[in-house]
């Protein structure tokens, strides 16, 4: 609705990475970075645990820069049992 500009690009193929830039059409923001996802299977497989490698930014038009990367996540009740999702960890 407000015109912003998406690109994403896979960037290599082992490991996965993929790089993306969203710009806001009206110069407010711009949010960019990269991302590698890893995750294994636990609990026989009922359960994944991974997260996104990778550091995210955002740079707004007043100046400010925020920087941040995401925590271990683990969804559970893949095959059997109520879904969850649960985050470990702190975004830094």
């Amino acid at each position: 609705p407000d015109n912003s500009k998406i690109y994403v690009e896979h960037v290599s193929h082992h490991p996965p990475i993929s790089c993306f830039l969203v710009e806001h059409q009206g110069g407010l923001f711009r949010y960019y970075g990269s991302y590698e996802y890893t995750a294994k299977l636990t609990d026989f497989g009922n359960s994944a645990t991974g997260r996104q490698v990778g550091k995210n930014y955002i740079e707004f038009k007043d100046g400010t820069k925020i920087s941040y990367e995401f925590p271990f996540m683990k969804i559970g009740g893949l095959l059997f049992g109520k879904r969850t999702i649960k985050f470990s960890g702190k975004v830094e």
